[in-house]
């Protein structure tokens, strides 16, 4: 009994995806950050946030797939492939883990430009 018990929490527990939301750390930009993490189904969803200057470009809005690239004790890559790459840090600790508050860090990298951005976030998980 013991062992189908364990069982059924390692399943349900795999199946689980993590839902990630962040802003940047330290600063009064309106950009925002969401990172799904569901296996193969993982994607990076970023905007500028909301704009209340009506003159100003409309927000901007990308979704892009998110591959798992490595891990160690420390951090999880994982990263977006195109023209403009984005590699998202997350402390390895809170994978599979709710929490409240920790710090990613984004590099946006393209032929001409790599800039990175700390990020703080909150983490929840869901049974689909």
């Amino acid at each position: 009994m013991k062992i189908a018990l364990i069982a059924l929490l390692v399943t349900l527990s795999a199946q689980a995806r993590q839902y990630m939301q962040c802003a940047p750390f330290n600063s009064t930009s309106t950009n925002r950050m969401v990172i799904n993490l569901d296996g193969a189904n993982s994607t990076l969803f970023m905007t500028s946030g909301l704009l209340t200057d009506w003159d100003m470009e409309p927000e901007i809005r990308v979704l892009k797939d998110l591959n798992f690239d490595s891990s160690d004790e420390n951090f999880h890559t994982y990263s977006t492939e195109g023209d403009v790459v984005e590699s998202v840090k997350i402390p390895s600790e809170v994978i599979g883990e709710y929490s409240n508050f920790f710090l990613v860090e984004v590099t946006h990298t393209s032929d001409t430009l790599s800039r990175s951005v700390e990020m703080s976030c909150f983490s929840s998980l869901y049974n689909d």
